[in-house]
């Protein structure tokens, strides 16, 4: 009898733990990010300035180097961010990491394309020169503007907003040196100065400057410039400083060689790369021609060797300029010498001599003053060129019609006889 009883017993605990279990509701799906009907304002416009400090040790240097400085951003430091997005109403709360923070993201940056493209004045780089046998303690400042905002938007039916403060210029303002004696040991980078930063910086080995030798386009020597923006700013430097610029014809490989390969664009292109130099520089290179060729007599292709300004590498005319040049559509044509002053548009051929196939010419510019002399295989070409004045680059680049192409190969490049 109490065998039944606890049978009936157990059958009618396991019936209501059943009907218990189908009654409970089911899981509420989390509702998908569902972003529409982006609306951005632009509300004020602001400026303030960026301080970077940074160490370089030429104790055991034989000379002076001049080497480029670009800017960074400290990502510890919010204000240095290109753009901040907070969550409206909330001020200094940022939205989340999630699809609806990529969204406003990728709408602010499309948002200002165009500023961003237009805004070709802004230099975000800065020559610097250390002197040999000292310690210097380098001071960078740059200004950004900023332009700050508000986003609306729909998500998942709800109308939302948000604040954003996003970069749309930034340019050098000054810079500063401070010598230290080699006595001093100095283990540590110094930090900027934002009273904001709570870690302490830890020490940082001196930074390996990589050469051409080295297999490396190296982006503390070399800057880079085209007329294909688009193309431009696909441009990436990879982990060991080295810049990847294949896809603009220009790259260097393991035996030291760059190379300057490009063909058959059915848009005209200029593109290169160029280092700074001081005003009695002396420059020196070899250069080897696998081929140029055109398909419109109309216009020449040609490789330039240049001493050109600071901030304006790519213009030709404000350049002093040694370029090898072909002007005529035929199976290996002739590959000219031109010179060219600064203020000149297209300078002239060089009278007695030109490029001959099979064979590396070695050139050296020497600037003294206001003049350049060119020596092509050590002989003294009898023109001297009229330098740009101010702050000057040696620019390797090429300009390319439409349809033409060249197969370049310039080595053993050397300024005050280092090697880059």
């Amino acid at each position: 009898m109490k065998i039944k009883k606890s049978l009936k017993f157990i059958c009618v605990f396991v019936m209501v733990s059943v009907w218990l279990v189908a009654c409970q509701p089911s899981p509420t799906p989390i509702p998908s990010k569902d972003i529409e009907n982006i609306n951005i304002t632009e509300n004020n416009i602001l400026k303030g300035q960026i301080t970077q400090t940074r160490f370089f040790d030429q104790c055991d240097a034989a000379g002076p180097i001049t080497t480029i400085v670009q800017f960074s951003e400290n990502s510890s430091q919010s204000s240095q961010k290109e753009l901040v997005i907070s969550a409206g109403g909330e001020a200094g709360a940022t939205i989340p990491g999630d699809i609806v923070s990529l969204k406003l993201q990728g709408a602010i940056e499309e948002h200002f394309a165009v500023t961003r493209a237009s805004g070709s004045g802004y230099q975000e780089s800065v020559q610097i020169t250390i002197p040999d046998h000292t310690q210097q303690e380098s001071t960078i400042v740059w200004q950004e503007t900023r332009r700050e905002g508000t986003i609306t938007y729909i998500e998942n039916g709800e109308t939302k907003y948000a604040n954003y403060s996003y970069r749309i210029g930034l340019q050098f303002l000054s810079s500063s040196a401070k010598k230290i004696d080699c006595a001093i040991q100095i283990t540590e980078t110094p930090t900027p100065e934002p009273a904001t930063a709570t870690s302490p910086s830890s020490p940082t080995p001196t930074p390996v400057v990589k050469t051409l030798a080295d297999g490396c386009l190296y982006a503390g020597t070399w800057l880079i410039d085209s007329t294909d923006r688009n193309t431009l700013n696909t441009i990436a430097t990879k982990s060991d400083g080295c810049y990847d610029t294949g896809s603009l014809g220009i790259f260097s490989d393991r035996s030291g060689t760059l190379h300057i390969l490009d063909a058959k664009k059915r848009t005209a292109l200029a593109s290169g790369n160029y280092t700074p130099i001081n005003n009695d520089s002396v420059v020196e290179f070899k250069v080897y021609v696998n081929s140029m060729y055109i398909v419109n007599p109309d216009t020449p292709v040609y490789i330039s060797f240049a001493v050109a300004p600071f901030g304006d590498p790519l213009t030709a005319k404000n350049t002093a300029r040694f370029k090898l040049q072909v002007e005529d559509t035929k199976n290996s044509p002739l590959i000219y010498f031109v010179m060219a002053d600064a203020g000149e548009n297209n300078g002239s051929k060089f009278p007695s001599q030109h490029y001959e196939y099979g064979r590396a010419y070695t050139i050296r510019f020497e600037l003294t003053g206001s003049i350049m002399s060119v020596f092509v295989n050590n002989t003294k070409l009898n023109e001297n060129l009229s330098i740009p004045s101010g702050s000057k680059v040696f620019y390797i680049g090429y300009n390319l019609p439409t349809f033409a192409g060249v197969d370049v190969e310039i080595t053993n490049i050397k300024i005050d006889g280092a090697l880059k």
